[in-house]
C-alpha cells in the first residue's frame, strides 16, 4: 500500500497546524528604570556592587526620616576623592505602584522635616499612607535640588521596588539621564 505524497504533505500541515496553535505560557520579563543616585563611601560602593542592590546604613541625615536618600541626576551629591556613583534601578511595575509623598517643611502648624516622628503621623494622619511603604520627595534643605528618600522595608533585590544597585569611581561613567520627580505616577501632595 502506498501513500501519496500529497496525503503525507496534507498530514504533516495538519500536524503542524495543531502544534503552532497550541497555547504557550507566556513569561513577563521585568525592566528596569532609573529611580536616582548616590554619592556612597567607597567601602559602601563596594558593599553595593557584592550585593547587587541598596544595602542598608543608617542615615547621616534625617530631613525626611531615617531612609536611604537618592538624588535625581548623577553626582548631584557632593563626594570625596575616594568616593563612589551609584545608580539605583527599580522594577518599573512596581515602581509605577510604589506610594510616593511629598513631604513639606511643614504642615498643620508642625515642622516635618528632621522630626521622623512627625513625618510618620503626617504620612498616616494627613496623606493616609504607610510610613513604612511611602517613598518620600522633597527639597533638600537650604537648595532647590530634589531628593528621594526609600524607608528601610522596601530596599532590596526582593523589597517592594526590587531594587538594583552598581556603582563605579567616576561619575562620568554613570551618564546624563535625569528623573523627573516631579513627574512621578502615584504620588500625593505639592510637589515642591
Amino acid at each position: 500500500m502506498f501513500i501519496s505524497t500529497t496525503k503525507i504533505l496534507s498530514v504533516a500541515l495538519a500536524i503542524t497546524s495543531y502544534v503552532s496553535a497550541a497555547p504557550v505560557d507566556l513569561v513577563e520579563r521585568a525592566s528596569n528604570t532609573i529611580i536616582g543616585y548616590r554619592t556612597v563611601p567607597k567601602e559602601r560602593g563596594e558593599a553595593y556592587n557584592k550585593a547587587g542592590t541598596v544595602v542598608w546604613y543608617p542615615a547621616s541625615g534625617v530631613q525626611l526620616g531615617d531612609v536611604v536618600y537618592l538624588s535625581p541626576g548623577a553626582g548631584e551629591w557632593a563626594g570625596g576623592a575616594t568616593s563612589m556613583y551609584c545608580v539605583i534601578h527599580a522594577d518599573t511595575t512596581k515602581w509605577a505602584a510604589a506610594k510616593k509623598a511629598w513631604i513639606p517643611e511643614t504642615a498643620n502648624g508642625e515642622t516635618l522635616w528632621y522630626k521622623p516622628t512627625n513625618i510618620d503621623k503626617y504620612l498616616k494622619d494627613t496623606l493616609h499612607k504607610a510610613p513604612d511603604e511611602t517613598l518620600r520627595l522633597s527639597k533638600i534643605s537650604g537648595k532647590e535640588d530634589l531628593q528621594l528618600g526609600i524607608p528601610k522595608k522596601m530596599l532590596g533585590k526582593t523589597g517592594d521596588l526590587g531594587l538594583t544597585a552598581s556603582c563605579v569611581d567616576k561619575v562620568a561613567d554613570l551618564g546624563t539621564h535625569t528623573i523627573d520627580y516631579r513627574t512621578l505616577a502615584n504620588t500625593v501632595g505639592t510637589a515642591q
